[in-house]
């Protein structure tokens, strides 16, 4: 059973918090799973977040660097302040909720919700119904090395992943899901609906 089980296993990819996406057509159901054994070191730095950028073409992307040059090369970075830098006695800063929300790195190994250890006791989700996979394809990273890959087999697959979804029997797998009678209808043509973008966990069922 196990052997069948594994066979029936397709991976889908990862997002930016190394969480896996599973197709287990044997339950059937799209599964997360956040059991990473080697989830890496934090950056030194935050990255820097450019929300105007999300949607540029490549012309408005090498402007963008190319300003960035211009600026390093023409500013002496020894006499400016770390604008990356992180209040950590005992002050809040809203940057590391941002971090939180965004699923980034925060650079502190103890917190961040990418590279720690010590984060939710949930290690896997499922999805019930078909607009948690609308939010996640609009806040995948499509330039992202792992998220840009995952995001190409959503699109790709999105007819059949739909019609998974509809056959996931979400209330043996959580009784307290709420399922909406809409999605356990196999549809094989689905409108793409704009989403508020990046939900942390994207309504996902434990």
């Amino acid at each position: 059973m196990m052997k069948a089980i594994c066979d029936l296993q397709n991976v889908m990819g990862y997002d930016r918090a190394y969480r896996k996406y599973l197709r287990i057509d044997s339950v059937p159901g799209i599964f997360v799973n956040c059991e990473e054994e080697y989830p890496r070191t934090c950056l030194e730095e935050i990255s820097k977040q450019n929300p105007e950028l999300v949607n540029a073409d490549r012309k408005q992307l090498l402007k963008y660097v190319r300003k960035i040059f211009e600026e390093m090369n023409s500013s002496d970075k020894e006499n400016e302040p770390n604008k990356s830098s992180i209040e950590v006695n005992g002050v809040h800063d809203p940057l590391l909720d941002s971090c939180d929300d965004l699923l980034m790195c925060s650079t502190d190994p103890t917190t961040c919700v990418v590279h720690s250890r010590t984060g939710s006791n949930t290690k896997w989700f499922f999805f019930h119904d078909k607009q948690q996979l609308e939010d996640l394809e609009v806040s995948l990273n499509k330039r992202g090395i792992r998220e840009g890959e995952l995001l190409h087999i959503v699109k790709n697959d999105k007819d059949r992943l739909i019609n998974v979804i509809a056959q996931t029997p979400a209330n043996l797998l959580n009784p307290n899901v709420t399922i909406n009678e809409e999605d356990q209808k196999p549809s094989r043509n689905t409108k793409k609906r704009q989403r508020p973008i990046r939900r942390r966990k994207f309504g996902l069922s434990c």
